[in-house]
């Protein structure tokens, strides 16, 4: 090989031809961090919900009617959340939970409106949660 026939090489890792990687034979990439690994299949007319096995909420659920998935086998559907807690699929039927959802946002909008209903001499300190109007002052 003489110097005219040598190929010229740049700086930097060959291109995607040269290493033989072809991107058209790949499927759809997902970019770190955005798979979503608590997925379940959708049931209709019902809410599901991955619960961590930790103080108690396993129980918090099942009495707000909320049952376990289980799958073919009848056992129920779990996946591993590390530090040796566990993930459990439960769902409840969407009528409770949208009823559910609802009473929640009420308690945040009347929260909301009673941080806004104060006279034009009224206030609240910053970490207080008493009123202060100008006659307590």
């Amino acid at each position: 090989m003489n110097d005219l026939t040598r190929e010229k090489r740049g700086p930097g890792r060959p291109k995607n031809e040269a290493r033989g990687n072809d991107n058209k034979q790949r499927p759809p990439r997902v970019p770190l961090g955005q798979g979503q690994k608590l997925v379940a299949a959708h049931r209709e007319g019902y809410q599901r919900y991955w619960a961590l096995d930790l103080d108690g909420q396993l129980e918090q659920m099942q009495a707000a009617w909320w049952d376990f998935v289980l799958d073919e086998n009848g056992q129920k559907i779990t996946k591993p959340a590390g530090k040796g807690n566990t993930h459990y699929l439960m769902e409840i039927e969407k009528q409770y939970y949208d009823d559910d959802m609802t009473k929640q946002q009420d308690m945040v909008t009347d929260a909301l409106r009673k941080t806004t209903e104060r006279g034009s001499d009224e206030y609240v300190p910053m970490g207080k949660e008493d009123v202060l109007t100008r006659d307590k002052i």
